[in-house]
């Protein structure tokens, strides 16, 4: 077992994970930590996503929160009827 105080502790994968992990490194010209690095980065990217969607879908069951949003909405779509280009607004 690893050790708490380890600098680069060990995780066990299966063999199919592990082939995959060092298949992608090879293509990349990286490590496979990088690639798992990566791939944790991503899954926790995901996982964010995932939540907020989830809050989103259920603040938009309450009638309340959806009129709210849809006058938010129709506010900031009159913005875009400015009549301005799209380079004259980044000016």
């Amino acid at each position: 077992m690893a050790n708490a105080k380890q600098k680069n502790p060990t995780v066990r994968v299966n063999a199919k994970t592990h082939e995959a992990v060092k298949q992608l490194a090879a293509e990349d010209h990286t490590s496979m930590a990088e690639v798992v690095a990566e791939a944790i980065k991503e899954y926790e990217r995901k996982r964010f996503h995932d939540r907020a969607n989830e809050i989103w879908r259920l603040k938009m069951q309450d009638s309340e929160e959806r009129a709210f949003w849809g006058k938010e909405d129709a506010i900031l779509e009159g913005t875009l009827m400015d009549g301005l280009d799209e380079d004259e607004r980044a000016e």
